[in-house]
This record gives C-alpha cells, structure tokens and sequence, in this order.
C-alpha cells in the first residue's frame, strides 16, 4: 500500500519536475541566445565558436547557406560587421528533451561599405544540449511580412 502511495505522488509530480526542467532549459538557451547577440556585436569570435554546434547551419533571409566555419570567417574577416544586434520578443519551448527551439526578433545594422544598413528579421534558432553546453545547430532568418 505504501508502494502505492509513493508511486501515486510521484506520478502526480512529474508534470511540474518536466516544467521545472524545460523552464531551466529556456532560460539557459535565452542567456545563450543573448550571448549571441552580444557576441556578434562585439565580432567576438572565440564566444561565437563555444556557442555555435560544429552540425550548425545557418541559413539567411536570401537563402545563402552558412556552417559554422563561415560564420566564423564572416565574424574575423569583418571586424565592426554590426552596429547594433538587438533580438526582442523572444519565445523559447522545450520540443524535446535537450532540445530548445527560440522564435523572435532580430533588429541590426550592418556596415556595408562604409554606411549603416538597418534590418528587422524574424528568426528561428534551434539549440541542443551538447555535454551540458547549449549550442545553436541551426538558425533560420526571414523578413517580416509588409504591414497592412
């Protein structure tokens, strides 16, 4: 009987140990996505390097195609490459365990060429948990639709 009572309590609090445990996880990868930002701001590469999986592929709002070496490459061949990176209205969900995908808002301004060059994106990363370290394995970035 006493067997069954525990098992009862523990069935019953396994729902909350899952939402303490995903809402742990989203708040990891949002410090991580935040890291990100910072570190593309600042074309702080060793940062980017720890966050960014070695299976990470990033694909762009004009379909060009990224893995982290190029990404890295981007950030040292570039130094100031970003005048502001700002992410907002981030939602992150725990789709599986060890595995966060994020939705939000990027607004930057990149320097091409000398001159500022604003742009919002919508955005889609996915982050798992590799060895205890989340890391970003793929990131998708499209334009907003035109307001109506």
């Amino acid at each position: 009987m006493t067997l069954r009572i525990i098992s009862v309590i523990l069935f019953s609090l396994s729902p909350c140990i899952a939402a303490a445990s995903s809402a742990k996880a989203d708040e990891a990868v949002l410090a991580a996505e935040h890291a990100r930002a910072r570190a593309s701001l600042e074309a702080d590469q060793a940062t980017l390097r720890d966050l960014l999986s070695d299976d990470l592929l990033y694909v762009h709002s004009n379909g060009r195609q990224q893995h982290k070496a190029d990404v890295l490459a981007d950030v040292g061949d570039t130094p100031g490459l970003y005048e502001k990176f700002a992410l907002s209205d981030l939602r992150p969900r725990e789709v599986a365990q060890g595995v966060v995908i994020v939705n939000g808002r990027i607004d930057q301004t990149k320097i091409k060429h000398r001159q500022p060059q604003p742009l919002q994106l919508l955005f889609q990363s996915v982050w798992r948990n590799e060895n205890g370290t989340w890391r970003m394995i793929a990131l998708q970035t499209v334009l907003p639709p035109p307001a109506k």
